[in-house]
């Protein structure tokens, strides 16, 4: 049982920690349908130079940015895409970036 506590406070720890550098606003569904989030995709648009983004390419990006939820992940792709910043392609998991946003 001792073996068990401390497991669980090790990690409310480790999950504490990681949660400092959270923002909540990916997790706004109003942000995301009104300005899409512009530093995420100049973010995209610097990954590969022809800014055409596999998922192997851009969801490490969403990882630095602690969006992995399933809600984040999808308002933040929702916001982009609408907003003009990224055009993402569901059935390949592909992004291309919007010229405005790709930083060649």
């Amino acid at each position: 049982m001792k073996k068990a506590s401390f497991l669980a406070l090790s990690v409310l720890a480790v999950s504490a920690a990681g949660c400092a550098d959270f923002d909540p606003k990916y997790s706004d569904l109003k942000e995301g349908a009104t300005n899409g989030f512009p530093e995420l995709a100049f973010q995209l648009g610097r990954v590969r130079e022809d800014c055409v983004l596999q998922a192997s390419d851009w969801e490490p990006v969403f990882i630095e940015n602690h969006i992995t939820s399933s809600r984040r992940v999808t308002n933040a792709l929702n916001g982009m895409n609408q907003n003009g910043q990224i055009i993402y392609f569901q059935d390949k998991r592909v992004i291309a970036v919007t010229a405005a946003y790709c930083q060649k």
